[in-house]
């Protein structure tokens, strides 16, 4: 860093890249003397990011070859002396500005290798020796500007990895980021979660626009004018009728279903008029009792509608813009209109006609808690790209998806990107979450195989998986993921990792109902239950403390709510506990003298696992009703950077549960 001469408390970072603002700006250039020695330099445009500390100031290129060589300092200046130092061409007249600020690295050194030289006329040469020594001096001046133009391809890739005013994006720049940041609850959420003061969120005018006017504000950056209406028709023009009848297919479908709703909710009303009168006007016992039973049979039916009813309005506002599209015209003259909100469809096309990569990010994941889902890996592949196999974004644009609103994040004050300078953080990010058994088009860019190569990590070659499911256990076309801290936003179906046919979400609506069901589906989560003679917190307490049932039944009981230990109330404790180590954050939990049981991994713990989730799901109502909610979807538990697990004893106990709830 550099202190400012007119501002000692403001520091500027020494930078030696072009600012990316100053890409494409025709600099007036001067010549100009620095540490003793002529060169020529041009200045950047005025920058007034330090406005509110009333500086302005410009960065100093030095200039190699009519060309950028090396950002070397700026030049500083008071706002509101600004008109006294500009001359009749509106450039700065350097005479009147006090001397620049120069960047440390720069030294002689750096500087005579693109002094200005002068001709000296020390002798007289004869003509004959003048053609020789000329040509000397052209097959040198040939030989040099060869390697010049060597020199200069190095640097253009090198600019390609570091361009303008980014740092160098890896570890040793995470670590700073790092070491650097300040938690504050007044942050931009996606300070905190990236753990950098570096990134902001930028708002955009919304109104069914937002998707569209984030890429329109990240292209600007790049000298790129595009509005958004000319990003919705070149929209439109990639829709065809395959397409079209596709979305309208899926309107008319949950249309009918909540017509179809509403009658069946209208004679079950009416039935139950009936009921009621029947009941008053009946005297026989026997006849009264039928009618009860018949009258909760009409408002479970009802209550399961009107829930089943409230899903589909709910996904029928995704499609609402479908309403008076009846042709593939009525298709694109929508989509060109605001009425038509950008969805993974639009994204993905958009992605391949611009050639770019939105990496979105869930600031409602964020707010849920479910930090681990935050990036939005994405599972629709563009069809063409898809045909392709390849896909080579020329941009990458930051982005926070709220729900139903996107924002533009920036860094470093950059808009976009090229892939050396996404920052190191979500690289890693994308690697771990993206590539590893994820859909989406991150897997078929080249770049992101090449990173994952470098941190050495190797993917398997994909092989067509068969499902077996000899049990019936699940139905494959649905699949349900959770862990600890699932997003509850989400519909079923619709989280991360999850499918579901169309249509037949409604037939999960009373899972959806639940609060947290899916977090519920989870070990960690606290559901009391009574197992062995008893009391335990979770099922994790009892797994971990089967461990030490027979080689230590004292140890084992500390893992009970009987025994009011701090381990028996806290995951974390017990799971420290009953680990290899019996340590959390260095204090010894268990003496190293306990051990694990060895035949615990032998068989014991799936005896242990099947009987905590059958105690767990059948002595909580509100436990048994998320289980069997699940009907036959395939669950799976999310494991972070490895692949999600399948949940089989969970499924077990769930069938096990069916069988029970028919008899």
């Amino acid at each position: 860093m550099v202190k400012s001469i007119l501002k000692p408390s403001v520091n500027y970072p020494e930078l030696k890249t072009l600012d990316i603002d100053d890409k494409n700006y025709a600099a007036t250039q001067y010549e100009y003397n620095i540490l003793d020695t002529d060169v020529t330099i041009a200045l950047g445009q005025s920058k007034y990011t330090l406005i509110d500390e009333g500086l302005i100031f410009y960065p100093i290129y030095l200039i190699k070859n009519d060309k950028v060589y090396k950002q070397i300092g700026l030049f500083e200046i008071l706002e509101n002396e600004l008109p006294n130092v500009i001359d009749e061409d509106d450039d700065l007249d350097l005479d009147l500005i006090d001397k620049p600020l120069i960047f440390d690295f720069v030294d002689i050194e750096l500087l005579k290798n693109v002094e200005n030289k002068k001709v000296k006329d020390d002798s007289l040469i004869e003509t004959s020796e003048l053609k020789e020594k000329s040509q000397e001096i052209i097959d040198q001046e040939e030989s040099e500007e060869e390697e010049e133009e060597e020199e200069e391809e190095e640097e253009d890739k090198d600019e390609e990895e570091k361009q303008y005013d980014l740092p160098k994006q890896n570890t040793q720049q995470l670590e700073k980021e790092l070491t650097q940041f300040q938690s504050d609850k007044k942050n931009p959420w996606i300070q905190e979660y990236l753990k950098s003061n570096n990134f902001q969120i930028i708002d955009n005018e919304g109104g069914g626009d937002c998707l569209f006017a984030v890429i329109r504000d990240a292209l600007k950056s790049q000298d790129k004018h595009i509005t958004v209406t000319e990003l919705r028709n070149k929209l439109a023009d990639n829709v065809n009728e395959e397409l079209f009848k596709s979305y309208k297919e899926k309107y008319d479908m949950i249309l009918q279903s909540i017509q179809d709703g509403d009658i069946k909710m209208k004679q079950l009303t009416k039935l139950n008029n009936e009921l009621r009168d029947r009941l008053k006007q009946s005297k026989e016992r026997e006849e009264q009792k039928l009618v009860v039973e018949q009258a909760k049979s009409v408002s479970e039916s009802y209550k399961r509608l009107k829930s089943e009813n409230k899903i589909s309005r709910e996904i029928l506002t995704e499609f609402k813009f479908m309403k008076k599209v009846n042709n593939l015209q009525d298709f694109k003259k929508v989509i060109k209109s605001c009425e038509f909100w950008a969805d993974d469809w639009a994204i993905s096309t958009l992605e391949r006609i611009l050639n770019i990569k939105l990496i979105l990010f869930s600031s409602e994941s964020w707010k849920e808690g479910d930090s681990k889902n935050v990036l939005i890996c994405g599972h629709i592949i563009d069809e063409v790209m898809k045909e392709e196999g390849i896909f080579e974004p020329q941009y990458y644009i930051l982005a926070d998806y709220t729900g139903d609103h996107y924002k533009l994040i920036t860094y470093f004050n950059h808009d976009i990107f090229t892939f050396y300078q996404i920052p190191y953080k979500i690289k890693l990010l994308i690697s771990e979450n993206c590539l590893r058994g994820e859909s989406g088009a991150y897997k078929i860019i080249p770049q992101f195989k090449n990173f994952n190569s470098d941190l050495g990590i190797i993917e398997p070659e994909e092989v067509e998986v068969i499902e077996e499911d000899s049990n019936n256990l699940y139905d494959k076309d649905i699949v349900f993921q959770y862990y600890i801290k699932s997003n509850n936003k989400p519909l079923p179906g619709k989280g991360k990792g999850e499918t579901i046919p169309f249509g037949k979400v409604k037939d999960f609506s009373k899972l959806a109902e639940i609060s947290d069901w899916r977090k519920k589906l989870d070990n960690e989560f606290p559901s009391q239950f009574e197992l062995g003679g008893h009391k335990w917190y979770s099922v994790e307490h009892y797994i971990n403390a089967v461990k030490f049932k027979e080689s230590n039944p004292q140890f084992y009981m500390l893992f009970s709510l009987d025994s009011d230990s701090k381990i028996s109330k806290d995951i974390v404790l017990a799971k420290a506990a009953g680990s290899k180590t019996g340590k959390h954050k260095g204090e010894l939990l268990r003496s190293k003298d306990i051990k694990i049981d060895p035949l615990f991994f032998g068989g014991k713990h799936e005896e242990a696992l099947e009987n905590a989730l059958y105690a767990k799901f059948s002595q909580n109502e509100e436990m048994k009703s998320i289980l069997l909610y699940t009907d036959k979807a395939k669950l799976l538990h999310f494991q972070g950077t490895a692949p999600p697990k399948e949940s089989d004893m969970l499924m077990l106990v769930r069938s096990k549960l069916i069988k029970e709830f028919k008899k």
